[in-house]
Protein backbone atom coordinates (compact mmCIF):
# COMPACT_ATOMS: atom_id res chain seq x y z
CA UNK A 1 0.00 0.00 0.00
CA UNK A 2 0.76 3.26 -0.59
CA UNK A 3 1.38 6.19 1.96
CA UNK A 4 -1.91 7.67 0.14
CA UNK A 5 -4.05 4.70 0.83
CA UNK A 6 -2.98 4.46 4.31
CA UNK A 7 -4.06 8.20 4.59
CA UNK A 8 -7.00 7.67 2.90
CA UNK A 9 -7.73 4.47 4.89
CA UNK A 10 -6.90 6.35 8.65
CA UNK A 11 -9.06 9.29 7.52
CA UNK A 12 -11.97 7.09 6.88
CA UNK A 13 -11.61 5.64 10.69
CA UNK A 14 -11.37 8.74 11.80
CA UNK A 15 -14.51 10.15 9.99
CA UNK A 16 -16.38 7.07 11.27
CA UNK A 17 -15.30 7.05 14.67
CA UNK A 18 -16.26 10.61 15.23
CA UNK A 19 -19.93 9.46 13.30
CA UNK A 20 -20.08 6.80 15.98
CA UNK A 21 -19.20 9.16 18.94
CA UNK A 22 -21.76 11.60 17.84
CA UNK A 23 -24.40 9.36 17.23
CA UNK A 24 -23.81 7.41 20.75
CA UNK A 25 -24.13 10.72 22.99
CA UNK A 26 -26.66 11.76 24.66
CA UNK A 27 -26.99 15.63 24.51
CA UNK A 28 -27.63 17.42 26.45
CA UNK A 29 -30.98 19.34 26.73
CA UNK A 30 -31.22 23.17 26.39
CA UNK A 31 -34.02 24.96 28.55
CA UNK A 32 -33.52 27.97 26.24
CA UNK A 33 -34.22 26.52 22.81
CA UNK A 34 -38.06 24.80 22.58
CA UNK A 35 -40.54 24.86 19.69
CA UNK A 36 -43.55 26.75 19.62
CA UNK A 37 -45.83 25.20 22.02
CA UNK A 38 -48.54 23.29 20.47
CA UNK A 39 -50.66 22.14 23.09
CA UNK A 40 -50.18 23.71 26.48
CA UNK A 41 -50.22 21.64 29.52
CA UNK A 42 -49.15 18.17 27.60
CA UNK A 43 -45.55 16.82 27.62
CA UNK A 44 -44.34 17.34 24.42
CA UNK A 45 -41.85 15.24 21.91
CA UNK A 46 -40.81 16.72 18.78
CA UNK A 47 -38.58 14.63 16.06
CA UNK A 48 -36.62 17.00 13.74
CA UNK A 49 -35.48 15.43 10.67
CA UNK A 50 -35.20 15.05 6.92
CA UNK A 51 -37.70 13.40 4.03
CA UNK A 52 -34.74 12.20 2.52
CA UNK A 53 -33.03 10.45 5.54
CA UNK A 54 -33.56 6.92 6.30
CA UNK A 55 -34.18 6.93 9.69
CA UNK A 56 -36.27 9.84 9.71
CA UNK A 57 -38.46 8.01 7.56
CA UNK A 58 -38.52 5.23 9.80
CA UNK A 59 -39.85 7.31 12.62
CA UNK A 60 -42.65 8.57 10.50
CA UNK A 61 -44.36 5.33 11.91
CA UNK A 62 -43.37 5.73 15.70
CA UNK A 63 -44.56 9.16 14.86
CA UNK A 64 -47.79 8.41 13.76
CA UNK A 65 -48.39 5.11 16.55
CA UNK A 66 -47.44 7.91 19.39
CA UNK A 67 -50.53 10.35 18.27
CA UNK A 68 -52.83 7.56 18.08
CA UNK A 69 -51.71 5.91 21.36
CA UNK A 70 -51.07 8.79 23.62
CA UNK A 71 -53.80 11.27 22.31
CA UNK A 72 -54.32 13.57 24.88
CA UNK A 73 -51.69 12.66 27.35
CA UNK A 74 -48.71 13.23 24.73
CA UNK A 75 -48.06 16.02 21.80
CA UNK A 76 -46.08 14.72 19.10
CA UNK A 77 -44.11 16.84 16.89
CA UNK A 78 -42.28 16.73 13.61
CA UNK A 79 -40.13 19.68 12.31
CA UNK A 80 -38.56 19.30 8.92
CA UNK A 81 -34.87 20.30 8.84
CA UNK A 82 -35.45 21.13 4.93
CA UNK A 83 -38.43 23.10 5.04
CA UNK A 84 -37.50 24.60 8.13
CA UNK A 85 -33.28 25.11 8.83
CA UNK A 86 -33.98 27.93 11.14
CA UNK A 87 -35.88 26.37 13.78
CA UNK A 88 -33.42 23.27 13.43
CA UNK A 89 -30.76 25.82 13.43
CA UNK A 90 -32.64 27.51 16.87
CA UNK A 91 -33.10 24.01 18.50
CA UNK A 92 -29.39 23.29 18.22
CA UNK A 93 -29.99 20.35 15.71
CA UNK A 94 -26.85 19.51 14.23
CA UNK A 95 -28.05 15.46 13.39
CA UNK A 96 -30.85 13.80 11.42
CA UNK A 97 -33.33 12.69 13.37
CA UNK A 98 -32.78 14.61 16.83
CA UNK A 99 -35.45 13.46 18.97
CA UNK A 100 -36.23 16.38 21.54
CA UNK A 101 -38.28 15.41 25.21
CA UNK A 102 -39.92 18.47 26.59
CA UNK A 103 -41.93 18.63 30.27
CA UNK A 104 -45.93 19.82 30.38
CA UNK A 105 -44.21 23.29 30.93
CA UNK A 106 -41.88 23.29 27.92
CA UNK A 107 -38.68 22.79 29.11
CA UNK A 108 -36.30 20.46 27.52
CA UNK A 109 -35.45 17.46 29.37
CA UNK A 110 -33.53 15.29 26.91
CA UNK A 111 -32.84 14.86 23.02
CA UNK A 112 -31.59 11.71 21.37
CA UNK A 113 -29.98 11.34 17.78
CA UNK A 114 -30.83 8.90 15.18
CA UNK A 115 -33.70 6.33 14.94
CA UNK A 116 -35.45 5.92 18.49
CA UNK A 117 -38.14 3.01 18.57
CA UNK A 118 -41.64 4.04 20.16
CA UNK A 119 -41.48 1.62 23.07
CA UNK A 120 -37.77 3.14 24.08
CA UNK A 121 -39.22 7.01 24.13
CA UNK A 122 -42.04 5.98 26.63
CA UNK A 123 -39.40 4.87 28.51
CA UNK A 124 -37.70 7.57 28.49
CA UNK A 125 -40.27 9.77 29.08
CA UNK A 126 -41.06 7.52 32.23
CA UNK A 127 -37.22 7.56 33.36
CA UNK A 128 -37.63 11.21 33.39
CA UNK A 129 -40.76 11.16 35.87
CA UNK A 130 -42.97 11.75 32.98
CA UNK A 131 -45.72 9.76 32.77
CA UNK A 132 -47.82 9.13 29.57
Amino acid sequence: MTTRTYRMAAGGVVAVALALTLAARSLRPNPQRSPTPIAAGLPRLVEVGADSCAPCKAMVGVLARLRRDYAGRLAVEHIDSWDRPEEARRLGVKTSPTILFYDARGRELRRMEGFVPGDRIVQVFRKLGVEL
